[in-house]
C-alpha cells in the first residue's frame, strides 16, 4: 500500500462589505442570514478567509485498487471524471487483469478498480466541477449560504483538485 496526501488551496470568490450589505436588500432569507453572519465577523475585526485548504488523499492498494479520497462533498462528476482517467476500461464479460496497466497512449497508470470517495478527512462544502458551477443552483454555489465559508469557490477549483490528484497518483506509483 502507498499513500499520498496534499492540502489543496481552493480560492474563494472575492467579496466586499458593500456586496455583503447588498445581500441584506434581497428578498432571499438565506442571503440575509449569511450577510449578517459575515458582517458580524467583520464587526468583530475578523478578516474573511480568501481560500480554504482542502485535503486530498490517494491510496494505492497494490495493483488492484486506487482510492481517491476527496474532502468536502464532491459532486458525482468527480467520480465519472477520475474513473475515466485512471480505471482500466473493460468490455462487459472481459476478465479484469490483476496487474497495473499502462496505457502507452495516455501515459498514465490504469487500475482494475478506482474508488472515488467523498467526505474524507474534512467536510466543509460541496466540491463542484466547472460544469456544476456554470449550471449554478444549490451544488454550484448556493449551498455556500448555509455554511461558514464566506463565498463560493472560484472557477479554477476543478483544475486545482484535478492537478493535485494527478500529482498524488504519480507519487503513489513511483
Amino acid at each position: 500500500m502507498r499513500i499520498g496526501w496534499e492540502d489543496v488551496r481552493l480560492s474563494l470568490q472575492p467579496t466586499t462589505r458593500e456586496a455583503i450589505q447588498n445581500m441584506l436588500k434581497t428578498d432571499d432569507p438565506p442571503q440575509h442570514v449569511k450577510a449578517k453572519f459575515l458582517l458580524d465577523q467583520l464587526e468583530r475585526g475578523q478578516e474573511l478567509i480568501t481560500s480554504y485548504s482542502a485535503p486530498v488523499q490517494v491510496v494505492r492498494f497494490g495493483d488492484e485498487l486506487l482510492l481517491i479520497a476527496l474532502s468536502g462533498e464532491p459532486v458525482i462528476d468527480w467520480a465519472h471524471k477520475l474513473k475515466s482517467q485512471y480505471q482500466k476500461e473493460t468490455n462487459c464479460g472481459d476478465q479484469v487483469t490483476s496487474k497495473l496497466q499502462r496505457d502507452s497512449e495516455r501515459g498514465r497508470p490504469e487500475y482494475p478498480a478506482v474508488w472515488v470517495a467523498g467526505y474524507c478527512n474534512d467536510v466543509f462544502d460541496y466540491v463542484p466541477t466547472r460544469r456544476i458551477q456554470t449550471e449554478g443552483g444549490y451544488e454550484g454555489g448556493r449551498a455556500n449560504l448555509w455554511n461558514w465559508i464566506p463565498t463560493p469557490f472560484t472557477d479554477d477549483i476543478e483544475d486545482r483538485v484535478t492537478a493535485a490528484v494527478e500529482r498524488l497518483v504519480n507519487e503513489v506509483n513511483c
